[in-house]
């Protein structure tokens, strides 16, 4: 299986979520957990209050970061309980 967000391969447990587009049938699609948590929490950046829609100048993503690799960095973030806002 190919994840539906990052194009890596998946490599055992995956999550499989029905996607519906206007008009079309109903389509399974293949995500790994990380990249599937990345589009529901957003980008480290954002995690970090760093990204545009809090006021920063970053992009929700770093960069430098493949998309599989800013899922698994925002998922470690989460994890390690540093989930903040800027006051």
């Amino acid at each position: 299986m190919i994840c539906a967000y990052c194009g890596e391969a998946i490599v055992g447990e995956a999550e499989t979520i029905p996607h519906v587009e206007s008009g079309r049938d109903v389509e399974l699609r293949h995500y790994h957990r990380e990249c599937r948590t990345r589009m529901i929490m957003g980008g480290l950046n954002h995690l970090m209050g760093r990204c545009t829609c809090s006021g920063g100048t970053e992009p929700p993503d770093p960069p430098e970061l493949t998309p599989r690799q800013a899922a698994l960095a925002a998922c470690n973030y989460l994890a390690a309980g540093f989930m903040r806002r800027p006051t």
